[in-house]
Formats: structure tokens, sequence, C-alpha cells
């Protein structure tokens, strides 16, 4: 299957990123945020060499923030700081537009298993809004959590709508989530899953099920929980992509969200995730090139089938303390 061969698809360690001049770039996360070519090559994504240092310290503030980013794999590293500056969504706190994270994944080497850590580009639910605002054909978009005590009624025959929340006292258990965007030329869409909807949707599509960590599972059983309706609205926008006169930068970046994004030795941005299954192919600032790839498909063997636990492991502890309110 598609989805095996990209999920063996691998580097053998973090891979030094060589110059067209020959010359051998950095190895490290800290060797690549200090290398002044790297600020040459976010210039011409982000505008001028200033706002190219903004963001350099912006991701050396990230990496003080979640120390195991600086273990992570420059190649991915760089590949999550370009793909933000690409869509021109600064990463981390205060806005949350996007976060650089770092997760471990055991990968496949020859006929070995190794322990790995990537950082993961994701985006964050101001991000997809800001994204899906660029095109001049959506007026307006926006995801709602519904509670137990609001007023809330829909029928997708006659188009009803009504959403009220009490305007005193505590709205309750969030019950349901639902997408709602109004079009330039006067349509709408509208999509609503229940929690246990959205539950079932999150234990078979989220990086982390199998570790059971993460912003999905963060808070899911406390009585407020920011992060996992964060993670609902993003979701409900998500899922209405295939609706929307979306722009291009929409498209972009809902395909290579929470994927691990690679920058080989040309300079191109390789996407390297098991649950892309076609080739995908956009063009970016400065004629930057996302590929999604599709590795050849590795030979069946015993030890392949006794591989170690999935991969996918969350590596910060306190996801509140790292996401804050930035999901809402």
């Amino acid at each position: 299957m598609a989805s095996t061969a990209l999920r063996n698809r691998v580097v053998a360690s973090s891979a030094a990123v060589t110059t067209e001049a020959g010359e051998r770039g950095p190895e490290t996360v800290y060797g690549f945020l200090t290398d002044p070519r790297t600020n040459r090559q976010l210039a011409r994504m982000v505008g001028t060499e200033e706002m190219a240092e903004r963001w350099l310290r912006i991701a050396l503030t990230l990496c003080r923030q979640v120390p195991k980013l600086m273990t992570c794999t420059q190649d991915s590293f760089a590949g999550a700081l370009m793909q933000c500056a690409q869509l021109k969504l600064e990463p981390g706190p205060p806005l949350g537009l996007a976060w650089i994270l770092p997760y471990k994944h055991n990968v496949k080497v020859g006929n070995s298993w190794q322990k790995r850590t990537d950082a993961q580009f994701i985006l964050g639910y101001p991000g997809i809004i800001q994204l899906a605002m660029r095109s001049a054909q959506i007026a307006s978009i926006a995801a709602h959590t519904v509670c137990e005590g609001d007023e809330f009624r829909f029928d997708y025959l006659s188009q009803e709508r009504y959403h009220r929340p009490p305007t005193r006292g505590l709205r309750g258990q969030p019950i349901g989530y639902y997408a709602v965007a109004q079009f330039a030329n006067g349509g709408t869409y509208f999509n609503y899953m229940s929690r246990e909807e959205m539950v079932a949707h999150r234990d078979e599509f989220a990086a982390a099920k199998e570790f059971k960590s993460g912003p999905w599972f963060e808070d899911a059983d406390k009585d407020r929980s920011p992060l996992f309706d964060g993670m609902a609205r993003k979701t409900m926008i998500r899922q209405a992509r295939p609706y929307l006169p979306a722009s291009p930068d929409f498209i972009l970046a809902t395909t290579v969200d929470e994927a691990v994004i690679r920058v080989d030795d040309k300079g191109k941005m390789l996407i390297d995730d098991a649950e892309l299954e076609s080739l995908v192919t956009a063009s970016g600032a400065d004629g930057a090139v996302v590929d999604v790839v599709e590795a050849p498909a590795a030979e069946p063997d015993a030890e392949a089938a006794a591989a170690p636990a999935p991969s996918g492991e969350p590596l910060f502890d306190d996801v509140a303390a790292i996401l804050g309110g930035a999901t809402e």
C-alpha cells in the first residue's frame, strides 16, 4: 500500500544540507538557526532580512519553550520552519497561527528499526481561519462549540440554523461542533458533528492516538477542554476544504498539517507522512516547491513484521503550558 511505502520512507540520520556551491550546511537545529544562509533563505520567503531575523528569534524562543526541539533532525525542523514562512504564519504564541512540535518516530533504516525525533508542522485554528480568509470568495468563516445549555437547532434541508448561548450562567459540557461559512456571492456552507463523532474521528486519525497524548487527549476528559475543543474546531474547518472556494495557501496548509516536512540538499521541501497517498505539488513564495513523494515499497521481511510500537509519540509534557489558549 502507498501508506506503508510512505511510512517506510526514511533517512538514516539528520543529513546535512549542502548548498549550491557545494559547501556543507549545518547538521543541528541550533546550527541551522544561527547559520547566515538560513537568514537569507528565510528573507526570500518573508520579504526582508529584518523580518527573517524576527522569525529566527521566534524559532529560538520556541526551542527554549520546548527544549526537545533542539534534538530533532535538522532537516525536519528546517522543513517545518520553512513551511511556516511559506504560508506567512508565525509559529508559536501568542497568536498560535501554527506550531512546530517534536514527535518521536520509529523508522526503518535498512533492515533495522531506529528511533528518530522529528519536528512536525502543526496548523493552529487561528491560522487555518486566516488562510481560508485569503480567498476573496469567502466573506466569513468560523467554527463553534455547542454546549448543553445552548439553544441550538439546524435543518440541512430548510437550511434553518439557530445558535444562542445562555446570557447568564454556565453553558455546560460541549455536545457538538459546527463550521459555517458565508461566500461573497451569497452562498453558505454549514456542517455539524456531535462530540461523539468528533471523539471517533480523533481516535481514527489523531497522529498520537496510540499514545493517548497531545492536544487531542490532554484535557478531553475534563469538565472544560479548550485544547480538545480547539482541535475539534480546526477539524471542522479542514473538513470544509472540498466545499470552499479556497486559496492555494489554504489547500496547501491543510494538506501538510501534522506532517513531517524535510528540506533536501537542493532546498526542496519533501513531505514525509504516512497518511498522504498521492503526489501533491504546490508552488509557494519565491518559487519554493513542496512535494509529497511516494517511496518504493520495502521488501517484506521478518523484522518488518515485528515492528516496534507505532510512531508519533509527542515529546512535550505539558501541552496546556505550550499551547495555552491559542487553540481557541
